[in-house]
């Protein structure tokens, strides 16, 4: 089970980077939503390698608490 260590952070957000499938599991998504969702820069992700992007959870949910509007696509848009 993952652990929260930063008592500022939402409760059962990690605090350190995760993999797709794991901010997959944490948002109730699929790995390929989370993976379409970073390359077309809806949500932020780090490439650390060419087969290595991860992703800080508080970060992608602040955005999409911000942006919680689907788009035609089901992806996070910006309110207006």
């Amino acid at each position: 089970m993952l652990s929260n260590t930063n008592m500022d952070a939402p409760h059962n957000i990690p605090t350190h980077l995760v993999d797709a499938d794991t901010l997959a599991e944490l948002l109730s998504l699929s790995p390929t939503t989370v993976r379409e969702w970073a390359r077309q820069k809806k949500i932020p992700s780090m490439k650390l390698s060419a087969k290595c992007v991860r992703y800080d959870p508080q970060e992608v949910l602040a955005r999409i608490m911000l942006e919680n509007v689907p788009g035609d696509d089901g992806g996070p848009e910006i309110l207006a």
